[in-house]
């Protein structure tokens, strides 16, 4: 993946995020309380389950990178990226044809509410 590309996944919105799997071919969105998750099941034989988060925890603070030797991360000592979840749905995008599932989901942040209620 391009860092640009990356860097795109850092910064954008999480319902844009959610969009771009809902477009993917086979996808199944999965009403929850806490926002929509989206299922893509593979189509090979030894598919496995891969699963990210779309939601982040920055407050109201405006996203700032930086990259430092091909490492991008917060601009602001105290504000993260979401990179626990967003590196993983920039990862599960580029696994989108490997012909494995994919699950993402919203609201694992406060308390893995999204991924309950799939479960559930």
């Amino acid at each position: 993946m391009k860092r640009s590309e990356l860097k795109r996944f850092m910064c954008m919105k999480e319902g844009d995020i959610v969009n771009m799997f809902k477009n993917l071919k086979g996808s199944i969105t999965l009403p929850t309380p806490h926002g929509d998750a989206v299922y893509i099941k593979g189509n090979r034989e030894d598919a496995v389950l891969l699963v990210s988060h779309t939601d982040t925890v920055w407050g109201d603070e405006k996203i700032k990178l930086k990259v430092d030797h091909g490492v991008v991360s917060s601009a602001k000592k105290d504000i993260g990226i979401g990179a626990d979840d967003r590196a993983g749905v920039a990862a599960l995008w580029e696994l989108r044809d490997s012909g494995h599932s994919l699950l993402i989901v919203p609201e694992e942040e406060t308390g893995c509410k999204g991924s309950g209620y799939v479960a559930d």
